[in-house]
């Protein structure tokens, strides 16, 4: 995505010749529990032309989705609608009418985003605890497959819980560190050390960590 919106930003300041962002953020994106909150946000992003004051209704909007998926005509292979159209109705007929229901009700909704945890993870406290860091000293738990690195450690404990978990001042400097979550001028800083004895700690501790 980074490539990809980067190179579209180069044709359009090109084309238009124009110079900075294209773009009002970076892209990132966010861990989503399916069951309970996906087609919360398939809603959010069809209406989101209509918040925007751009049109009146998401089917007036040329590059939404919500277009084809309450088309008659199959819409193009590369767009699976068939898996949120089985949430409202086995009869497509019926289902379609249900998820335009569905999309008109969210226009005064507040959107889903503000319910992200740590700005990655979206989901019930349940789901959210599945990638929640230990509290107490354990053994070093396997990411599931398929989920990043920076989605398992957005939830990482604070600063003083790493300081009073490890008797190793050292190692608590490392793991702290290894959730991606703090500077080591952050770390430094909380630990009371110099920014040279936190990056040595770093250094000292990462082959154990990484092993």
């Amino acid at each position: 995505m980074q490539q990809l919106n980067g190179i579209y930003s180069q044709y359009f300041n090109r084309r238009h010749d124009v110079v900075g962002h294209v773009f009002q953020g970076r892209y990132h994106s966010i861990l989503v529990q399916k069951e309970s909150y996906l087609l919360e946000l398939a809603r959010y992003i069809v209406l989101n032309p209509v918040r925007a004051n751009m049109v009146g209704h998401p089917g007036d909007w040329a590059w939404s989705s919500y277009r084809l998926i309450t088309a008659t005509a199959p819409p193009p292979p590369w767009l699976n609608s068939q898996w949120i159209l089985e949430k409202f109705n086995a009869s497509q007929p019926e289902a379609i009418e249900s998820y335009r229901a569905f999309v008109q009700a969210g226009i005064d909704k507040t959107t889903p985003l503000s319910h992200v945890h740590g700005k990655l993870i979206l989901g019930d406290d349940a789901f959210v605890a599945r990638f929640q860091p230990p509290s107490t000293r354990a053994p070093a738990v396997a990411r599931p497959k398929g989920i990043s690195r920076k989605h398992q450690s957005t939830l990482t404990l604070p600063l003083q819980a790493y300081l009073e978990q490890y008797r190793d001042r050292g190692e608590a400097i490392a793991r702290a560190h290894a959730t991606s979550s703090y500077t080591i001028d952050a770390i430094a800083q909380h630990f009371k050390v110099s920014h040279k004895t936190a990056a040595r700690a770093i250094k000292r501790w990462r082959g154990l960590l990484d092993s």
